[in-house]
């Protein structure tokens, strides 16, 4: 059989989260330099990137903040219905020179086509479109392209006069390719056409020879103002890493349902005339070549497959409207540093925090890119750093929150039996309070005994017997820890329980433990009582309860062993409120001198009785409190009901002195008066209440009376059986201690020829 390897609740605290927060730290230092070695070496950062513009995009789109195409952009393009017309897959030049006169009558601001116009001998003459463009009187813009590798057949190209500042910023390539050089100098500009991943255009690429700006944006010339600023007209805009500019693209749909067929041009009619009129001298024309079926130049953007043209017409509509996207960019180090701190406030602090923290991370992160997004700028590279800190950061916080876990299991298993769930969830969140060394501190102490169980368990059976004691101190338990208190010890018939193991030492935290444990207690007594009726109803075992409380100073701490947590108080302290629970009257609470004096000012009403202590000569107050002061009646029913069962409701017949006056009774000294007696003791008037089970010394004494003809010993002993108030005092009902049965005779007879 496998054998299982336990580990103690305290050796689990002890070294289980050092252990834990050394075994997490190396988790972070060695995950953070991964992801930077991988963030340095890998393109899973523009993957990323690739994600999160796609779902920008999306967004952006559900909120209603598309992008929107400017009236002033006419979009022209060569689609089926030309491509039929013509009989061909492309415009001659003598096509060509008709669209461009076409247009050339509105006097448009610009026309940019999107094609290199590289020499095609089956276009037709060349010369005569030279013409044309030199007669157009609008300028002509149109594109090139960069090779690694140099071409044969194609025309390379050299500087012209256009030079862009900090040129030596720009993306570098060997070779620019762009209109054969018959063509070149009748156009207006040319501008390179090339496309990054994810939809992002390089604004400026530079050869040994020349530097070309992207076609979609001659008209505003860019200028670099550094290797991560863009200067565009009024406008700046930042590139990511690599110099890029991300396109603020189109939704493809929304271009292709405004643009218009090359075939509206072609043909001289009233519809070409009304298309015509309603080009301004503001606005730009481009015209896409390739945009019918089979030969349209599908590229893959962040908003699905989109025809190339239209990130142009994308690029274009940015520029008239000067709404351009950015790229912020989160350094590294930053990066980094920001994921250390998540993972280090994961090892520190609770899990539930650090849920906190990175669920905030991520909200912010969020709130961040696609706000930034809104403003036509946004950091791209989020979705890298929140990826990295799910992967580093979310482990940490689950084997911390399974070590917690574990350790409350083990600590609920250790202590749940002893008190309630808010002070075991005190000891949930302060686990060290267990390994703390035994401290002196001041708590209050109750004391509760099961009355009559010892005299009753050789009458019913044991299994009649446990099951009622179980139910009882199960219940007495639930009550105690609602008040707060905490079970110290379950001593058989009875229970010690503890207020303030878990509080403070200031003086309102001293009267709420006190306050706790007193209506504790008399919630305990009201149960009890009714719980008296009900047994008695059911024929059932009825047992009381008596009450005894103190606060005093107390040793407290765990005497368990390394696999077993047990804490405990010892002291005088606790002795005292056994004291004064064996003195308490059966339904009622005793409460010691120290209570009273904390909540004497509240109100409460509060009997003053005396004490007995062994070992001292002086007597100690304590203050009665009657759960049942305002119901009278439910305490006498359950007392009758409790009295009935154990076989104290015979009550001994008891006899009025008229003449008591006639012998001088003495208590410890003090004179009482002589009310009335029995076979086993009497009643006496006396100054001060007193509680059961106090011992007296009697004297008698007679200046009428020769008492030696009924008594020998003129001093014995009584023990209080019971006290209440009485004509300003208090009533004494006492039980002869230590007279012999004649003896007990002879006072019969005495206090009979008094009556």
């Amino acid at each position: 059989m496998a054998k299982v390897k336990v580990v103690s609740t305290k050796k689990l605290i002890r070294s289980g989260e050092r252990y834990l927060k050394l075994k997490l730290s190396v988790w972070l230092l060695l995950s953070v330099g991964l992801f930077a070695w991988f963030y340095a070496n890998t393109k899973a950062k523009d993957a990323i990137e690739a994600l999160s513009l796609k779902l920008a995009f999306s967004v952006r789109s559900q909120l209603g903040y598309d992008v929107s195409l400017d009236p002033r952009l006419k979009i022209f393009g060569f689609d089926d219905k030309t491509a039929s017309l013509v009989k061909m897959s492309e415009l001659g030049f003598e096509g060509w020179a008709y669209v461009l006169k076409a247009l050339a009558q509105s006097r448009p601001k610009a026309i940019v086509i999107d094609k290199v116009f590289s020499i095609n001998r089956a276009f037709g003459n060349s010369e005569k479109f030279q013409k044309v463009l030199g007669e157009l009187g609008v300028p002509v813009y149109v594109g090139a392209f960069f090779s690694e590798a140099e071409l044969e057949g194609r025309d390379r190209l050299s500087q012209r006069e256009a030079v862009y500042p900090y040129a030596s910023l720009a993306k570098k390539m060997p070779y620019a390719y762009g209109p054969s050089f018959d063509l070149y100098s009748s156009f207006a500009g040319v501008g390179h056409l090339s496309l990054d991943e994810n939809a992002k255009v390089f604004p400026l690429i530079s050869t040994d020879e020349l530097t070309l700006s992207h076609l979609g944006l001659l008209g505003v010339k860019p200028e670099l103002k550094s290797a991560r600023e863009l200067l565009l007209g009024s406008k700046t805009v930042t590139l990511d890493e690599a110099g890029r500019m991300p396109v603020n693209l189109l939704s493809a749909d929304k271009a292709r349902g405004h643009s218009y067929s090359l075939t509206l041009l072609l043909k001289d009619d009233e519809r070409r005339a009304e298309l015509l009129k309603g080009i301004g001298q503001e606005d730009v024309v481009l015209v896409i070549p390739q945009l019918f079926t089979g030969n349209t130049d599908w590229k893959d953007t962040p908003r699905g497959k989109m025809e190339g043209g239209f990130i142009l017409a994308s690029l274009l509509n940015s520029q008239i409207k000067g709404e351009y996207l950015s790229s912020h960019h989160i350094p590294s180090a930053i990066g980094f540093f920001l994921i250390v701190l998540l993972g280090a406030l994961a090892i520190v602090f609770r899990p539930l925090f650090a849920w906190f923290v990175l669920a905030s991370f991520l909200l912010g992160s969020a709130l961040l890119f696609f706000v930034s997004f809104l403003g036509f700028g946004a950091y791209w590279d989020l979705g890298y750093w929140v990826l990295v800190s799910l992967i580093v950061v979310v482990p940490i916080i689950v084997f911390h929150a399974k070590y917690r876990e574990r350790r409350a299991q083990s600590l609920i298993q250790s202590l749940g039996s002893s008190m309630g769930s808010n002070n075991l969830q005190k000891i949930l969140d302060q686990p060290e309070v267990v390994l703390q060394k035994p401290v002196e501190k001041e708590m209050t102490l109750l004391f509760l005994d099961i009355v009559g169980f010892s005299l009753v368990s050789d009458k019913a059976t044991p299994d009649d017997l446990f099951k009622t004691l179980k139910s009882l101190i199960q219940d007495v338990e639930e009550i105690v820890y609602e008040h707060g208190g905490v079970v110290d010890k379950v001593l058989g018939d009875g229970l010690l329980c503890a207020f303030g193991s878990m509080s403070g030492g200031s003086l309102e935290a001293r009267k709420k433990d006190v306050r706790n444990a007193i209506n504790c207690a008399l919630e305990i007594q009201r149960f009890g009582a009714k719980n008296c009726l009900n047994a008695e109803a059911a024929e059932g075992l009825v047992f009381p309860f008596r009450i005894g409380i103190n606060t005093d100073k107390v040793h407290f701490g765990d005497i368990g062993g390394d696999d077993r947590i047990e804490f405990t108080c010892i002291g005088a302290g606790v002795n005292f409120a056994a004291r004064l629970e064996a003195a308490c009257e059966p339904f009622k609470v005793l409460i010691g001198e120290n209570c009273y004096e904390l909540l004497k000012e509240e109100n409460l009403k509060f009997l003053r009785k005396r004490i007995q202590i062994k070992h001292y000569t002086d007597f100690f107050s304590a203050y009665e409190i009657d759960p049942f002061r305002e119901n009278p009646e439910v305490l006498k029913s359950a007392t009758l009901s409790y009295r009935k069962y154990h076989g104290l409701d015979k009550l001994e017949p008891r006899y009025p002195l008229s003449q008591g006056a006639k012998l001088k009774l003495k208590l410890n000294g003090d004179l009482a008066k002589l009310l009335d007696f029995s076979d086993q003791g009497f009643a006496c008037q006396y100054h001060d209440l007193l509680s059961r089970s106090v011992l007296m010394d009697v004297s008698l004494e007679s200046d009428e009376m020769n008492l030696s003809e009924y008594i020998e010993r003129r001093i014995f002993v009584v023990e209080v059986r019971h006290s209440s108030e009485w004509n300003g005092g208090a009533r004494l009902e006492l039980e002869y201690k230590n007279l012999s049965g004649a003896d007990r005779e002879r006072m019969m007879g005495l206090f009979r020829s008094l009556g």
